[in-house]
């Protein structure tokens, strides 16, 4: 993958890209009902028009996984040409992105029971094809974010303290991130929950690497928060991003040698990307529009993300080509959140890497 060097500068409407046009796209409208886009922009289509939010494919690219407030709010799955719907968690509240086991088995995700006055949330792990979710982990607090290793014997999540949680949710998607004060820990755990031990202390939001290696993770040990790096064998640990503003939501390149996430720095968010050395950070987006929510494509040669550059009340679909750094829109005027391109393309070219984001 060729990188640019320099901000990328060019917009302007879909080009014909033979490697994305197959490619589908899948994300929420506010939390109203979930679509599937192709990169290229086309054949965008309803996948639910019930509420739903937070989808992300399996890794064959068949199932999507979602959370719905329908029928009390719940973790369900449906493939992704629309049919059989199931219902995967009863009595539970789940909350965000939930996460497919490599083997596509199993999904780990982040729910209250409702009955926990405090409402503090717990890890759990339910399979695909049914039983009883199976609660993991016995720590108190607010959990967070679960991330697979790539051979599926561990997953990584975050645990605030209870009385931080409020401002733990700042520290993701905020504006404000400077004047929360909060502790989260990182722990890895086995999926039969027979073995946690604590990886990270004042850390969140961790992201496996590709090789299974290192765990991309957040901190704001240095006021402002930045990305960090920790080797999973030996702990060590080391800044990545360092900045002066903030530095959140990192995303693996599927190659492992480029980690993408959003900054403030420049006083609105941005798409940056850094080499996952530390070096040759750099603004991708480089506009006055607030930019979020990067999510590579299965090849490494695009990243999709949400912006409000086309209407400040809307945040639309932009994808960006890293090859011939350019820039444009597939979606308009909607509130679109949540993108996340499908690992499996149906393109057939040899050259095309249809690996798992």
């Amino acid at each position: 993958m060729r990188l640019p060097s320099r901000p990328i500068l060019q917009t302007g409407d879909p080009i014909p890209i033979q490697n994305i046009d197959d490619c589908k796209i899948v994300y929420s409208l506010g939390y109203t009902s979930l679509h599937i886009i192709n990169g290229n922009g086309e054949n965008q289509h309803s996948l639910t028009d019930e509420p739903g939010g937070y989808p992300v494919w399996s890794p064959d690219g068949r199932y999507i996984a979602f959370v719905s407030p329908r029928e009390s709010h719940s973790l369900y799955v449906i493939e992704s040409d629309g049919t059989n719907l199931r219902r995967l968690a009863e009595n539970l509240f789940p909350y965000e992105t939930p996460a497919w086991s490599p083997n596509g088995t199993q999904i780990a995700f982040i729910s209250d029971t409702k009955a926990d006055p405090l409402r503090q949330t717990r890890l759990y792990v339910v399979d695909v094809d049914g039983g009883e979710p199976r609660r993991l982990g016995d720590i108190n607090g607010y959990y967070g974010y679960p991330s697979w290793s790539p051979d599926g014997t561990q997953i990584a999540f975050d645990v605030t303290n209870p009385r931080n949680a409020q401002q733990a949710k700042l520290l993701v998607g905020s504006s404000n991130l400077a004047q929360s004060e909060v502790q989260s820990n990182i722990y890895l755990i086995t999926p039969d929950g027979g073995t946690l031990w604590t990886l990270v202390q004042d850390g969140f939001y961790p992201r496996w690497s590709p090789d299974g290696e290192h765990i991309a993770f957040v901190s704001r040990r240095n006021t402002q928060a930045d990305i960090f790096l920790v080797d999973v064998s030996s702990e060590n640990e080391h800044n990545l991003t360092e900045s002066a503003g903030n530095d959140y939501r990192p995303r693996w390149s599927p190659d492992g040698e480029h980690i993408a996430f959003v900054s403030d720095r420049d006083e609105n968010k941005e798409i940056y990307i850094v080499d996952s050395s530390g070096s040759n950070q750099r603004n991708l987006t480089n506009r006055e529009a607030e930019d979020d929510w990067p999510n590579w494509s299965p090849d490494g040669k695009y990243l999709v993300f949400t912006s409000d550059s086309t209407n400040p009340i809307f945040d639309d679909l932009w994808v960006l080509d890293l090859d011939n750094a350019y820039l444009y829109p597939i979606t308009h005027e909607t509130n679109h959140e949540h993108p996340m391109w499908s690992p499996v393309c149906s393109n057939t070219n040899d050259d095309f890497d249809k690996s798992s984001n």
